[in-house]
């Protein structure tokens, strides 16, 4: 697979993450429930809305990064990120009595290998010369 497919490809996954990003400032509510939430008030609103939507740009700002420059750490930044979501949803399910998040953990462990694959494909070929 030729590296601009690889870039192209890697970059997928940052797109829900940029969509939703981008919805929590502008349609909290909506984006919130798109996630199964209801949108909180006070100071739980506060943490809801700035902990995600700094979680959903900065996954996002790492993929895309790691596609645009074809730099392998990146995309592991954002697969790190994924998969420690999975982890935690996993253990509230065990530990504190979640609801077993089932598809949200399934996206989230199949972006991380995709982000995992691109980053190895990548990290074998060629760097990009930049001048």
């Amino acid at each position: 697979m030729g590296k601009t497919i690889t870039r192209i490809i890697a970059a997928i996954p940052g797109l829900p993450m940029l969509l939703i990003g981008i919805g929590l400032i502008f349609q909290p509510e909506q984006a919130v429930g798109s996630l199964n939430m209801p949108l909180l008030d006070g100071l739980a609103l506060s943490t809801q809305l700035g902990d995600m939507t700094a979680f959903f740009l900065c996954t996002a700002a790492f993929i895309f990064m790691g596609a645009y420059h074809a730099a392998p750490r990146w995309l592991l930044a954002g697969a790190a990120l994924l998969l420690v979501t999975a982890f935690a949803r996993t253990i509230a399910w065990q530990v504190h009595g979640a609801g077993f998040a089932t598809e949200a953990i399934a996206v989230e462990l199949i972006s991380t290998v995709w982000l995992v694959i691109c980053s190895l494909i990548l990290s074998r070929s060629e760097p990009i010369q930049t001048s």
